[in-house]
């Protein structure tokens, strides 16, 4: 008979939890900066935690990456998109 509520107790612990994660990273909406982040950094390498740089190293970092995409003929980020993953990565640095 306890065998019985397992999946059900299973279930209502899952619906509960409304927040996905990827990596330790949120999933949000495919406009969110944390979804961009995710989405088009990855193609290349593993992301790095926003913490693993100080908010003054991210803006290099991600201008380097931007060129590095562009001489491999990936599709750069659009001026939108980068901004939103700088700020990202800018607000959520160690």
């Amino acid at each position: 008979m306890k065998y019985k509520a397992f999946p059900i107790a299973i279930i209502i612990c899952l619906s509960a939890c409304n927040n996905q994660t990827v990596n330790n990273f949120a999933v949000l909406d495919e406009n969110s900066a944390v979804f961009l982040y995710q989405q088009k950094c990855s193609l290349c390498h593993a992301l790095p935690h926003p913490k693993r740089h100080k908010a003054k190293e991210w803006p290099v970092l991600v201008e380097s990456m931007q060129l590095r995409m562009a001489e491999r003929n990936f599709s750069v980020l659009s001026e939108t998109e980068y901004k939103a993953i700088l700020d990202y990565l800018v607000t959520n640095a160690r």
